[in-house]
């Protein structure tokens, strides 16, 4: 057994902080921790290789990613939710007062769902003065072409769009009724608009693994407004099916599996972003609960740039710099208008992304909150990185215990 870090973790009963390590033991990584002085031992992952690439030299991360939640109200009732309950809005004074305390940040307004707010545009215009909005949503009410437009001319310039396939049996086991033919309404009414967007997956074992190549070509024809597809595993907090939970190399494989592609193009474009993490702390987003990489799109064909880089030499960085980034673009943005962007790679490149939130059982407060470059910025949920939140009231909700909610200035 091979000790790889000393970190603290968390007692999944009761949410308080308990010291653990993590280790590899005969090609696996696990993380052990006392609970009622026992020692358990959890795996988080089987792709040894994978799990170095994503491991972080860096002491702090800057937080560049804010989250509203401006309310848990939803127009649906999905078997499958990390969101407890609902719970009262929060007034717009309040929001207007915390985000005149930023500049420059992304502002993704999710929930519940935001459109249910009746002054969403109001938000919206208060958030686009200093900040770059980003509206996460089920897309039900994008549906209607005149509110887009409305949500365009108050300044939306991203949507978070949730897209889990193409077929409505799938919509009914995992958002509880059929939503596809509302769902492509409102991409063809985003793309007619200069709203850029992407495509949120939640995964499901044994429900939508076979949507992902659909998906995922559906995004290239429509490449000009489809930045990005997002994988996301399912959450094991609030309301989600028995499925046994997917690790990141699972999600990777699977995708590979379904596009066609070779995993070690994939590595190599990973061994590439972690030589610019380390030698140039060039600002990419990559952790252990969630990486990108990306593929090259040509006359409707697509290619994993790691197909191009033959190893991390800086003769292959530069190339990859060159073959992914838009940096006339990005340094045209920084020097005329000092805003950010969500996405900086060229228009002939599209981004997939794979997330996999923390359990309670594998959280860590070094890779999952000191590292982390996102946060709840207003209300109860202040300060804190969204996969600790929803663990910590997920453990208090179910459990009935006396948790407490550790604050980012504790770590």
């Amino acid at each position: 057994m091979k000790i790889l870090k000393i970190m603290s973790s968390i007692n999944p009963q009761d949410g308080r902080k308990v010291p653990a390590k993590i280790v590899e033991e005969k090609g696996k990584i696990y993380m052990i921790k006392k609970i009622d002085n026992k020692n358990r031992k959890i795996l988080i992952e089987v792709d040894t290789r994978l799990y170095n690439l994503l491991q972080n030299k860096r002491e702090r991360v800057d937080v560049n990613h804010l989250y509203l939640e401006p309310s848990t109200k939803c127009n649906l009732n999905c078997p499958v939710c990390f969101i407890h309950g609902q719970t009262e809005n929060l007034s717009l004074k309040e929001i207007k007062k915390e985000i005149s305390k930023y500049r420059n940040k992304i502002i993704s307004i999710s929930g519940g769902e935001p459109t249910l707010r009746n002054d969403l545009l109001k938000m919206i215009r208060i958030i686009n003065k200093a900040n770059i909005p980003n509206l996460a949503t089920n897309g039900i009410k994008l549906a209607n072409y005149r509110y887009v437009k409305k949500l365009e001319k108050a300044g939306l310039r991203y949507v978070t769009f949730s897209f889990n396939g193409f077929s409505d049996e799938v919509y009914i086991k995992m958002n509880g009724v059929p939503l596809l033919k509302q769902k492509l309404k409102a991409i063809e009414n985003l793309k007619r608009t200069k709203i850029k967007f992407l495509l949120s997956v939640l995964l499901a074992r044994g429900i939508n693994e076979k949507e992902i190549r659909p998906i995922v070509e559906y995004a290239i024809k429509n490449i000009d407004s489809i930045r990005e597809v997002r994988i996301r595993a399912m959450a094991q907090i609030g309301k989600y099916l028995k499925q046994k939970r997917f690790l990141p190399s699972e999600i990777l494989n699977i995708i590979c599996r379904e596009l066609r592609i070779d995993k070690k193009d994939v590595y190599r474009e990973l061994e590439i972003i972690r030589e610019l993490i380390d030698r140039f702390n060039f600002p990419i987003f990559q952790k252990s609960c969630g990486f990108s990489f990306h593929l090259l799109v040509k006359n409707g064909k697509y290619v994993p740039i790691g197909r191009y880089l033959k190893s991390s030499n800086i003769f292959s960085i530069f190339k990859y710099v060159h073959l992914v980034y838009d940096f006339p673009s990005f340094l045209k943005k920084r020097m005329r208008k000092r805003r950010i962007s969500l996405w900086y790679h060229r228009n002939s490149i599209l981004k997939v992304s794979i997330r996999c939130w923390p359990t309670a059982e594998t959280f860590n407060f070094y890779d999952h909150y000191k590292l982390c470059g996102s946060r709840y910025f207003v209300g109860k949920k202040k300060g804190l990185p969204v996969c600790y939140s929803n663990i910590l009231e997920d453990i208090k909700l179910k459990n009935l215990s006396s948790c407490t909610l550790l604050h980012h200035n504790e770590y």
